[in-house]
């Protein structure tokens, strides 16, 4: 349910496609075009193709000192530049607008202006989803592709075998 501050406003279905695909390519680049417009992948694990939508999720696991062999050390990545936006542009096919093409423009939520948290300097993503047709699902989309720019931390570090069981 979509809302505007307390108020629900729509019921829209989180990921939906409509578009037509391209029969002359194979069905696994067919099925990644459709994924990609639903924040999906295939991950390849054993022999087998598991589908990931990207959504929320819970711990699994907790690490602990215990966990990290420290002769590998922590290392923290904050991300570069190159790959943050504080301005993403989604081009989609509006269903609203008989199917024309249309952008959904989100802005990084800084003061003054979008920009002010990044020295002034316009960091613009572009991004192509031909089968999104509504503008709410573009927006959604559009802000999912600025949140991870903007939060794009890693940590890496060596750890002990316990924690490659607990993926599974």
């Amino acid at each position: 349910t979509a809302t505007s501050g307390n108020t629900a406003i729509a019921s829209v279905k989180r990921f939906h496609c409509n578009g037509v695909i391209d029969t002359n390519k194979n069905v696994m680049e067919n099925a990644k075009d459709l994924l990609s417009n639903m924040r999906g992948i295939f991950n390849y694990i054993e022999g087998k193709y598991e589908l990931i939508i990207e959504d929320t999720g819970s711990s699994i696991f907790s690490i602990n000192d215990s966990h990290i062999i420290a002769d590998g050390g922590i290392s923290v990545d904050f991300g570069s530049k190159d790959q943050k936006a504080n301005k993403v542009i989604v081009e989609y096919f509006n269903g609203q607008k008989k199917f024309e093409q249309d952008t959904a423009i989100v802005l990084h939520d800084a003061n003054p202006n979008y920009f002010s948290d990044d020295g002034d300097e316009i960091l613009e993503i572009k991004a192509e989803f031909p089968f999104v047709s509504d503008p709410y699902i573009a927006h959604n989309m559009g802000k999912a592709i600025l949140t991870r720019s903007r939060y794009q931390t890693q940590v890496s570090f060596l750890g002990t075998s316990e924690m490659g069981s607990s993926s599974k």
